[in-house]
C-alpha cells in the first residue's frame, strides 16, 4: 500500500481531524475538517506535516494522546513522533532499536500506553517486542528495552489489541495462525491459537471484541470472521486452507469482486488491503481490496436454544448451514475502477479509507477516503433501514439517520375501546373504513391486543363486549358466544346421547355435527340422535312453540331461534326491548318487538320512545300496524328508507315496502345474527337451508367473526378464525373464542399452536397474572359434563358434592416468586424447615411446629441474653427463627430484595408500623410480604407502594425510567391526593 487515510480516534465534533499516511513520500500529514460541502467534497486544512521521515511500513495513532503517531521503520525500528508542533523535520519523541534488523509489518498501540511491534522472522530472535510509552519513560530519552519479547523465529504480520482488555493482544503469525497473547502471564504458557493462513489485516469489533476479521494473503481475496470463544489451545502447525477452524464462525470468499483489468498495475488477481470495523453498529465492517473497491458488510447472529438437528443430504450440492453467524447486508459503497459503473479511472481509484466515528459523532456521517491521485472526498455511509422501538412504557421511536421520532402509544385514563372509538372517521362511507392517521394514533393500534388483554379480556362475555366496543363485529360474536355459554351452563344442551353444547345454527339444522369423543354419551352421533337430543333440550327449556310457518324441524327451529337470541316468551321480550331502549337503541327494540310478532309490544316501546324523545318520527306506529300500503304510503316508506342510516328502521321500511321477508335478509348493515334470527323464523325449510349454506360459507371466507353464530365453536369455526387472523392478525380474540370448545370438543393444531403464540406474547407484554388467569379459567370451561363422566368413569365421582374433572391440567406454581439468587421458591412453609446460617441447630430435639406462625416481631430478634439465667421461651425462639427465615431466601440464605422506598429488605416487618407482632399475630407470613412492579421487577413494602404511588406515577428506585403506576404494579388500590 503506497498511502493511507486514519480517522482521529480522539475526534470530536468541534475538532474532527484525519491522518494522511504518504508511505511513498515518507512524510504524515494532520489535516483538520472545516466544512462538509455538498457531495462528496469536504473543506480541510493542514495543522502539522512531518516530512524526510526513514522508509517506513506500518503506522498506529496513539489511542491515549491526540498528537503521538508510532511508525515501524522498514529496519524494524519502531519510532514515536508528535505531531503537535510546526516543524515538518522536528526530531523523534523515542525510537526503539533492534538487534537484527528487518521490516516492520505491524505496529499498534493500546489504551494503557503499551506499544507492539512486529516483524519479519529472524533466527533466534523475537518476533514481536511490546514497548511501555509511560510519558515518564519517553522523558528520560534513553534506549528502552521491550516491556516483553514474544514469538521466537516467527514473523509477525499483523497486531491488534483488544479495547476492553489492554493487556491482551492478537497477532497474526505468517501462514501459521492467529495467536492470542495475555501479557499478564509472563511465560506465556496460556497462549490459545486458530490454525489458519488468513493472518492479515486483522481487526477487533469494538462494540463486541468477541468477533475479528483477518484477511487472505495477497492474491487470495478472501475474510474470515472468528469468534474469540471459540479459541483452541493447540500446538502451532501447518493449517489446511480448505478446512474450516473451529473458531471460524463465518468465511467470505472472496469478499470482494476479484477479477481485475488486464492493463491493471495491480497483478492479476485483486487483494484485500484493509479491513475496518464501523464502531457504530455491532458487525458492521468495510473491506478494501486493490481495485478499489469498498464493500460493507453487516453480519448478524440468530438464537441457537433449539435442539440440533442433522438436515439431510442434498443430492443437488451444497452443505447445510451450521453457523449461528450470518451476513445480514451486503452493500457497495465504491465500485472497482474498471467496473462500468465506477466514476473512478486507475488514477482516481480510492486506495485508502476510514470510519468517521467519534464518542458525540452522529451516527452514519460516512467513511473518509483517499484517492491515488491523494485527493480526499466523504462517502455516504450505506443506507440501512430505520429502527424503530416500543418501550416498556409504550414510547415509541424510529431512528433514521441523524433524526429521531418519538410519540406515545397510549392514554392510561381511557379504554382501550374509547381510544379506538376516538379514531373512527364519522364521514366515511364504507363502513369500519379509518381516517388518516398521525404518529400518535397509528401507535395506538400496535397496543390494541395489549391493553384489551391488561383490561381483562378473558372469558367474561358482557366484559369482552365493553372491551371491543369499537369493534361491531366483535361485539357481536361475544353476544353470540355469551349465549352460547348460558346455555350450556348447567348441562343445559346435554340431552340423554349427545352433548350439543357450543354449536351453532348451522349445525343444529343440518344435523351435521362433527365426530368428537366427547360430544356422544350413550350413542354414536347420527342424524336421529340429534333429533332426539334436539327435541328433549327443547321440551326441558320450555320455549314457545314454533308457529310462524310450516316446517319439518320445529324444534331445531326453536333451538336456532334460542342460539340468536329470538327464542323469547312476550315477558322476557319486553323486558330485552325495554333495555335496548334504556342504552339509546330504540329503533332496535321497537323493530326486533315487530319482527317477533308482537305488535303491541312494539306499539307500547314506540309510545316510551316518543315520551323520551329518543324517536320523533310517529309515522312508524302507523307503519308498524297496518298489514298493506297504499302507493302514495309505499314512495313515502322508499324515501324515509333512502334517508335513514339506523339499520332497524331500514329493515322495518324494507320489509313493508316489499312485504317479502328475503329483501330484509339480503340488508348486509343489518347484524348477521338479526338477519339469521329472520331466515329461522319466516323461511321454509329448503329456502332456510340454501341461505344458511350461503352465508356460513361467506362468513367463514370472509373471516366474519359474526359467523360464529351459524358454525358456532364448531370444527368449521376454526376456518373462519384462520380466515380472520389472516385479515387482521388479531390472533388473541381467535384464541379466546375458540378456547371455550377446545380440546373439550374440537382437538386441532391449529388451536394448539394459535394458543402457544398468543401465551408467548403475554410474556413479552409481562402480562404474567392475566397469562395465570388465562389458564385456570381455560381450565374451569373444558370441564365434561357429569352425565358423560359418570357412564365413562364412574369411579371418579363417588359423591354427589365431586366435581367432574376438566380435560385442562393446570400446571403447578403458576405464579411464584422466586429468589434472584437460587431461582427457587421463596413460599415460607408452615412447618420448620432446616435452620438457616443465622438460626444454628440447638442441641436438643425441637418440636415441630403445626399452628399456623406468627408473623415476626417489628426489631430483628437478638441471640443476646439479658443476664445469667435468662432465656426465651421455646415457642418465642420458634417465632423469632421465623422471623429471621422471613428477611432471606429459605434455601440458600441470601436476603430478599430491598424495598425501593425505604431502601431495607423486604420481608422485614414495616419500620413504620409499631408492635407488629402484636397487630400480625396469627396471620399467613405471605400476607403483607412484599409487592414487585411487574416491569422493572423493583419490590416494595406494600404500605409504602400505597403511599408513594398515591402521589408518584415513576418508580422510586433511583434511575429507574418505568411508570410502574401506569401498569406495572397490581394488586394495590391507591387513592390520588
Amino acid at each position: 500500500m503506497e498511502a493511507a487515510i486514519r480517522w482521529s480516534p480522539h475526534a470530536k465534533e468541534a475538532d474532527l481531524q484525519f491522518l494522511i499516511i504518504d508511505v511513498a513520500g515518507n512524510r504524515l500529514e494532520l489535516n483538520r475538517i472545516n466544512k462538509f460541502i455538498s457531495g462528496d467534497t469536504i473543506e480541510y486544512s493542514t495543522e502539522a506535516r512531518r516530512e524526510k521521515l526513514p522508509n517506513f511500513t506500518a503506522f498506529d495513532w496513539s489511542k491515549t494522546h491526540g498528537t503521538l503517531v508510532g511508525i515501524g521503520s522498514a529496519s524494524g525500528e519502531a519510532i514515536l513522533l508528535d505531531l503537535s508542533g510546526d516543524d515538518p523535520e522536528a526530531p523523534f519523541v523515542q525510537s526503539f532499536p533492534i538487534r537484527h534488523q528487518r521490516k516492520c509489518n505491524s505496529i499498534a498501540f493500546s489504551h494503557e500506553n503499551l506499544l507492539a511491534t512486529g516483524l519479519d522472522r529472524v533466527r533466534n530472535d523475537f518476533c514481536m517486542n511490546i514497548y511501555d510509552v509511560h510519558q515518564s519513560s519517553l522523558r528520560s530519552g534513553e534506549p528502552q528495552e521491550p516491556y516483553q519479547k514474544l514469538s521466537s523465529s516467527e514473523a509477525i504480520t499483523s497486531i491488534k489489541f483488544c479495547n476492553g482488555y489492554s493487556q491482551t493482544l492478537l497477532a497474526g503469525v505468517a501462514r501459521q495462525c492467529i495467536r492470542f497473547y495475555d501479557l499478564r502471564d509472563p511465560y506465556n504458557y496460556g497462549m490459545a491459537q486458530f490454525n489458519t493462513r488468513y493472518v492479515h489485516n486483522i481487526a477487533i469489533d469494538p462494540l463486541d471484541e468477541n468477533y475479528f476479521l483477518s484477511a487472505g494473503p495477497p492474491g487470495e481475496p478472501a475474510v474470515t470472521i472468528w469468534d474469540k470463544r471459540f479459541i483452541s489451545r493447540q500446538i502451532p502447525g501447518t493449517p489446511n486452507s480448505d478446512a474450516a477452524s473451529p473458531g471460524a464462525v463465518l468465511e467470505l470468499r472472496p469478499a470482494i469482486d476479484h477479477t481485475t483489468s488486464s492493463n491493471s498495475s495491480t497483478g492479476s488477481n485483486a487483494s484485500i488491503w484493509s479491513l475496518r470495523f464501523s464502531g457504530q453498529k455491532r458487525g458492521r465492517f468495510c473491506v478494501l481490496s486493490s481495485t478499489g473497491e469498498v464493500k460493507a458488510y453487516e453480519i448478524a447472529s440468530h438464537a441457537t436454544d433449539a435442539p440440533h438437528v442433522i438436515p439431510p443430504v442434498n443430492h443437488l450440492g451444497g452443505s447445510a448451514w451450521s453457523s449461528s453467524v450470518y451476513t445480514r447486508r451486503t452493500h457497495t459503497i465504491a465500485s472497482p475502477w474498471h467496473n462500468v459503473h465506477s466514476s473512478n479511472g486507475e488514477v482516481h481509484r480510492l486506495m485508502a479509507f476510514d470510519f468517521m466515528t467519534g464518542a458525540d459523532q452522529p451516527l452514519d456521517r460516512g467513511l473518509i477516503a483517499l484517492h491515488s491521485d491523494r485527493s480526499v472526498s466523504c462517502i455516504p455511509g450505506p443506507s440501512y433501514p430505520a429502527h424503530a422501538k416500543i418501550s416498556g412504557v409504550d414510547e415509541f421511536m424510529i431512528c433514521k439517520d441523524t433524526h429521531i421520532i418519538t410519540g406515545r402509544a397510549e392514554d392510561p385514563s381511557r379504554s382501550i375501546s374509547d381510544e379506538l372509538t376516538s379514531l373512527q372517521s364519522p364521514n366515511t362511507d364504507e363502513p369500519g373504513s379509518r381516517a388518516l392517521l398521525d404518529l400518535d394514533e397509528a401507535l395506538l393500534w400496535l397496543t390494541v391486543q395489549r391493553r384489551r388483554c391488561l383490561e381483562g379480556y378473558l372469558f367474561d362475555c358482557a366484559k369482552n363486549m365493553r372491551i371491543t366496543a369499537d369493534d361491531s363485529a366483535l361485539v357481536e360474536m361475544w353476544g353470540s358466544i355469551g349465549r352460547l355459554k348460558d346455555l350450556a351452563a348447567d348441562e343445559g344442551m346435554v340431552g340423554d346421547s349427545l352433548d350439543l353444547s357450543y354449536l351453532g345454527v348451522a349445525p343444529i339444522w343440518r344435523r351435521n355435527i362433527g365426530q368428537s369423543e366427547n360430544r356422544a354419551i350413550t350413542q354414536p352421533v347420527s342424524k336421529l340422535a340429534i333429533d332426539e337430543a334436539v327435541h328433549q333440550i327443547a321440551n326441558i327449556r320450555g320455549w314457545p312453540r314454533f308457529e310462524r310457518t310450516y316446517t319439518q324441524y320445529p324444534y331445531h327451529r326453536q333451538l336456532s331461534l334460542a342460539i340468536c337470541g329470538w327464542a323469547a316468551t312476550a315477558e322476557v321480550l319486553e323486558q330485552k326491548c325495554g333495555s335496548l331502549l334504556n342504552s339509546d337503541h330504540a329503533y332496535k327494540a321497537v323493530v326486533l318487538a315487530a319482527f317477533h310478532g308482537h305488535r303491541d309490544i312494539a306499539s307500547r316501546i314506540l309510545r316510551k320512545a316518543v315520551q323520551k324523545r329518543q324517536i320523533t318520527n310517529m309515522g312508524i306506529g302507523a307503519i308498524i300496524m297496518v298489514d298493506r300500503l297504499t302507493s302514495d304510503q309505499r314512495e313515502m316508506c322508499s324515501w324515509m328508507a333512502e334517508e335513514s342510516d339506523d339499520p332497524y328502521l331500514k329493515a322495518l321500511l324494507t320489509q313493508v315496502i316489499t312485504g317479502s321477508w328475503k329483501a330484509v335478509v339480503n340488508l348486509h348493515n343489518l347484524p348477521l345474527v338479526d338477519r339469521v334470527g329472520v331466515a329461522v323464523m319466516y323461511f321454509d325449510d329448503d329456502s332456510l337451508s340454501s341461505f344458511l349454506e350461503s352465508v356460513t360459507s361467506t362468513s367463514i371466507a370472509r373471516g366474519n367473526p359474526e359467523g360464529i353464530v351459524l358454525t358456532g365453536l364448531a370444527q368449521r369455526s376454526l376456518d373462519l378464525f384462520q380466515s380472520y387472523i389472516n385479515r387482521t392478525n388479531d390472533l388473541q380474540s381467535a384464541v379466546l373464542a375458540l378456547s371455550f370448545s377446545n380440546p373439550l370438543y374440537i382437538r386441532d393444531t391449529r388451536y394448539k399452536l394459535w394458543k402457544e403464540i398468543y401465551q408467548g406474547q403475554m410474556q413479552v407484554w409481562r402480562a404474567f397474572l392475566e397469562r395465570s388467569q388465562f389458564i385456570t379459567q381455560h381450565s374451569r370451561l373444558a370441564i365434561l359434563p357429569r352425565k358423560h363422566q359418570e357412564l365413562t368413569e364412574p369411579d371418579t365421582l363417588k359423591t354427589n358434592s365431586q366435581k367432574p374433572r376438566s380435560v385442562v391440567k393446570i400446571p403447578r406454581g403458576q405464579i411464584t416468586i422466586r429468589c434472584e439468587y437460587c431461582q427457587k421458591n421463596i413460599a415460607i412453609s408452615t412447618f420448620e424447615s432446616p435452620p438457616t446460617p443465622e438460626e444454628p441447630e440447638s442441641p436438643q430435639p425441637q418440636p415441630v411446629a403445626t399452628q399456623q406462625p406468627t408473623a415476626p416481631s417489628a426489631a430483628p430478634p437478638s441471640t443476646t441474653h439479658n443476664g445469667p439465667g435468662t432465656n426465651t421461651s421455646r415457642p418465642q425462639q420458634r417465632s423469632q427463627a421465623r422471623a429471621r427465615r422471613c428477611k432471606v431466601c429459605k434455601n440458600c440464605g441470601h436476603p430478599l430484595p430491598r424495598c425501593a422506598v425505604c431502601q431495607l429488605w423486604t420481608g422485614a416487618p414495616d419500620p413504620d408500623d409499631a408492635g407488629a407482632t402484636e397487630a400480625l399475630a396469627g396471620m399467613n407470613l405471605m400476607e403483607g410480604f412484599l409487592q414487585y412492579c411487574l416491569r422493572c421487577m423493583h419490590a416494595f413494602h406494600p404500605r409504602h407502594a400505597q403511599t408513594w404511588f398515591a402521589k408518584h406515577t415513576a418508580c422510586p428506585e433511583a434511575g429507574c425510567r418505568c411508570y410502574c403506576k401506569l401498569g406495572g404494579l397490581k394488586g394495590w388500590e391507591g387513592e390520588d391526593e
